[in-house]
Parts: structure tokens; C-alpha cells; sequence
């Protein structure tokens, strides 16, 4: 996790930036400022490498939680608070990595912005680079959070949209725009999938796992949007799409705690984490889903089903990081290119991408 004083120091170091750059500071010094930041940042780091920033009832909230809070950084939250607000922003996010130079520019905008007492114009709302993004503010919670003036339950319902958008983001940012699922419908599945997440206590806690390998939880987000799109197509009931593409986002978690024998090392880490049968769930994914006999149609275990289904979204996610589209990957699936797969399993994906274009 981040330490408090971190994030404290990235609010700082970008607040001091905004100001450089309203205040009409000398280049160098705005340079300076820009420079700073980026480096409070590259340090901060984190393990989901981005730093998100909401406004929630007057509050500053940091990756989706209150910002901790001491005399030195409270003006700079306050300060980047306010901005958020008067600028009509629902969000500023930082990648990791993210370049002084992308900092500078941000820092202009903002200012100019703000001293022209308006909030930022939709052409402006582009990324200003690829590691910086912001979106306009929606009507939520937040706005009836703040009318009402207090913290209830409204206001809790608030952090845990914000972790959710924050969250959402991050795994979309790293989806990308060329995969067999339009990016629509990627992020419906997205959003649904980390709001069961965030119900689970410790269901953070994998995500934070599969941020070591940033690679694989990109493909893991795509076996997941894959797997819901395959068990909808193939009629099971919505309320366990989440949970399925739950369990396909931490299929492969066993290859980061040991990838020597990952099925056995996700198993038992996943059983540890609670009773909730999302857990169960997921554990027996990650055991069995590289299984050739217990996907081939084995019926002796429970969500063997759950497993083939992931297999098969492992094997569309491949193809996608080899550039293939979606005709060329239905023809390599009628070729037999999912054995050993239930035919029917493979008829439906094969479905699933004609009905997705």
C-alpha cells in the first residue's frame, strides 16, 4: 500500500504546481514545480501504479479513499478539492510513470481554467498525454452528499463509488481499445465485476497481487470481459456473471504467488481469503481451469463449468494479443482450436463473437 505521507506529498507537490502555474511563475520555476511532482509521484508508486483524485463533500479523497489528513498537506487538499469542484471534474487520474511534461501541461490547463472562473470545456477533456486523464463531473451521490451537508449513508455509499470508478479506470485504461469485446460492453462487465469486489472483505486484496505483473492483469481483465460475454451468451442467469467473471479475473493469481505450480498456489491462497462462496468459487478456477480433463467435461466437481468457460476466454484472450480478429478466431475455433472443450461450449463463444460483430 501507499504510505499516508506519500499521497500527502503528491497532493502537495500538485498543488504547488497549479500554483506555479496561476501565479504566472517564472518557466524554470514552473518546470521545477512540474519536476517535483512527477517525482512525489514516481515514488508514491503504489500497487495499482496511478494516482486517482476525487472531490467528495468538500474532501479530498486519494485512490478512493479520504485523503489522511495533517496541518502541512491540508491547504493542498483543500486547494486541489476546490479545483476539482469549481472545474466540473469528476476525477483527475495519474498513471504511473507519468512525465513532468504531461504534469506542466495539466498544471497550465487548470490554472487557465480557473482563472477564467469556468469549468474545463468539453474539447478540453482529452487526455493531455498518456499518462494523464479526467472526466466531467456526473450527477451521483457525491452532489446529494454535499447538498445534504453531512457525512450518512449517502456519503458512505460516495467512497465506495469512488473506489469503484478508480477501480473501473484503471482496468479499462489497461484493456485498451482493439479487443474482441467493444469497449462498451467491456466496461459494463468491468464495473460489475468490481463492484462485487468491493462488497468482499479483502476483495482488494488479489488485485494487489496481480499488480506485480501489470502484463497479466491486463490479460486477466480480458479473460474476465470474455468469460461474462460467453456465459451470457450461453443463458446463465445474470446474477452469477459477476461472480464468474470474478473468479476468471483472478484465474491465473497462482502464477504470481508461484509459477512453478500456480493451480495449487492460487487454490489455497484464494480458500484463505473468507466463507463468502466467491471465494470457493474462484479457488476451484484457479485450480482446474488449465485441467484438460476436468474442462474437457468432467461433471464431478463443482463449477468445473466456470472453468471450461474461463479456459475457453483464455484461449480468445491469446489470440487477441496476437493480433487476430474476430473472424480469424472463429475460424480457428471451429478448426478446433479450444480442444478439449465441449463442442457446445465452443459453439457458443463462437456465437457470442459473430453477435459482437
Amino acid at each position: 500500500m501507499v504510505a499516508a505521507w506519500q499521497l500527502q506529498q503528491c497532493v502537495t507537490t500538485l498543488w504547488s504546481l497549479v500554483g506555479s502555474c496561476r501565479d504566472g511563475h517564472e518557466p524554470a520555476e514552473r518546470r521545477a514545480a512540474a519536476e517535483a511532482a512527477a517525482a512525489a509521484l514516481a515514488s508514491a508508486g503504489g500497487p495499482l501504479q496511478a494516482l486517482h483524485l476525487a472531490e467528495n463533500g468538500g474532501a479530498l479523497q486519494a485512490n478512493g479513499v479520504p485523503l489522511p489528513l495533517d496541518v502541512p498537506v491540508f491547504a493542498a487538499a483543500s486547494g486541489l478539492a476546490a479545483l476539482l469542484r469549481d472545474l466540473d471534474l469528476d476525477y483527475v487520474c495519474f498513471d504511473g510513470g507519468v512525465a513532468a511534461d504531461e504534469l506542466l501541461a495539466w498544471g497550465e490547463r487548470c490554472a487557465a481554467a480557473q482563472q477564467a472562473g469556468r469549468p474545463l470545456a468539453r474539447p478540453m477533456l482529452a487526455p493531455l498525454g498518456p499518462s494523464v486523464h479526467d472526466a466531467g463531473r456526473r450527477v451521483s451521490v457525491a452532489d446529494t452528499a454535499r447538498t445534504a451537508g453531512r457525512r450518512d449513508e449517502a456519503g458512505e455509499q460516495t467512497d465506495s463509488r469512488l473506489r469503484s470508478v478508480f477501480l473501473q479506470f484503471h482496468l479499462m485504461h489497461g484493456l485498451g481499445s482493439d479487443g474482441l469485446v467493444p469497449p462498451g460492453i467491456a466496461k459494463v462487465v468491468v464495473q460489475a465485476i468490481v463492484d462485487r469486489l468491493l462488497l468482499l472483505p479483502g476483495g482488494l486484496e488479489p488485485l494487489m497481487l496481480l499488480q506485480r505483473d501489470p502484463a497479466r492483469l491486463r490479460r486477466a481483465t480480458e479473460v474476465a470481459v470474455l468469460a461474462v460475454v460467453i456465459a451470457r451468451t450461453a443463458g446463465w442467469p445474470d446474477d452469477r456473471l459477476a461472480d464468474v467473471g470474478g473468479a476468471a479475473l483472478l484465474h491465473d493469481l497462482g502464477a504470481v504467488l508461484d509459477a512453478r505450480r500456480p493451480g495449487p498456489a492460487g487454490f489455497r491462497w484464494l480458500l484463505q481469503r473468507g466463507s463468502d462462496d466467491f471465494w470457493l468459487r474462484a479457488a476451484l478456477v484457479s485450480r482446474w481451469w488449465r485441467d484438460d480433463q476436468v474442462v474437457g467435461g468432467s461433471d464431478g466437481l463443482t463449477d468445473a463449468g466456470t472453468a471450461a468457460v474461463v479456459r475457453l476466454a483464455t484461449i480468445l484472450a491469446a489470440a487477441t494479443a496476437r493480433g487476430e480478429g474476430s473472424a480469424t478466431v472463429r475460424d480457428r475455433l471451429r478448426a478446433g482450436a479450444a480442444e478439449p472443450l465441449a463442442p457446445e461450449l465452443v459453439a457458443v463463444a463462437d456465437a457470442a463473437l459473430a453477435a459482437l460483430g
